[in-house]
């Protein structure tokens, strides 16, 4: 779709463009109608255009789940700039242009939001039950009298297992010496050194003051009374 340079330095509001759907090459998909219609508002800054805009279209989808044809509403939103700047904002989807030119084309813009806002899984409706995998009647309009289906697949064997509440034993677990030696158990009591108290000469811990007269080092530093 083309828009002319003449028209986006009028900075038109709300205005009305008429296109043909083949224009932005979606060959894919088909569209109720070829034309198409897009809602588009321009205002312009330092040789920057602003354009926002919205375009609601119908278009012909296929259900994948029953191959049915459906149509589906496209619904979107624009928001872009039109700009001769290298360092144009980063905020938006940046159309490049120089002064020569006559006509500016939208129709990468347009594509690329169709593809962004088109759904992944495609269904004419969320509980689509889909095509019957033994007759392939359209289970959404019709039932069948087909059974579950069986699938010779590997993973079939597995259903077949039965587990009878028989479990093997396992090895007991060994444990390094290194391990083994830093178990609780082998933690022992060490005896406790004491030295004379040379003032009293009763019995206390190495460096510490003597709990029975208070000394330590030849003079008082504990009030024992």
């Amino acid at each position: 779709m083309k828009i002319l340079f003449s028209e986006l330095r009028k900075n038109f509001k709300n205005k009305t463009f008429t296109f043909n759907a083949d224009d932005i090459d979606l060959q894919e998909v088909k569209f109720k109608n070829n034309l198409q219609k897009l809602i588009l508002s321009v205002s312009s800054e330092n040789e920057e255009y602003y354009v926002i805009g919205k375009i609601s279209s119908i278009y012909i989808e296929t259900c994948d789940r029953c191959l049915h044809d459906f149509e589906k509403a496209w619904n979107s939103s624009l928001d872009f700039i039109i700009s001769s700047k290298k360092n144009a904002s980063n905020n938006y989807d940046v159309i490049s242009f120089n002064q020569t030119q006559e006509f500016i084309n939208i129709s990468d813009i347009l594509r690329d939001h169709f593809f962004i806002n088109r759904p992944y899984k495609k269904l004419c409706k969320i509980n689509c039950k889909g095509l019957c995998v033994e007759c392939g009647i359209n289970l959404n309009n019709n039932t069948c009298e087909c059974g579950p289906s069986y699938m010779d697949t590997p993973w079939e064997k597995l259903k077949k297992i039965k587990f009878l509440g028989v479990f093997m034993a396992l090895p007991k677990r060994r444990q390094s010496k290194a391990r083994g030696r830093k178990r609780r158990t082998h933690y022992k009591a060490d005896n406790v050194n004491t030295s004379k108290c040379p003032q009293c000469g009763e019995f206390k811990l190495p460096h510490r003051a003597c709990p029975n007269c208070g000394y330590y080092k030849g003079r008082p530093v504990l009030n024992v009374n």
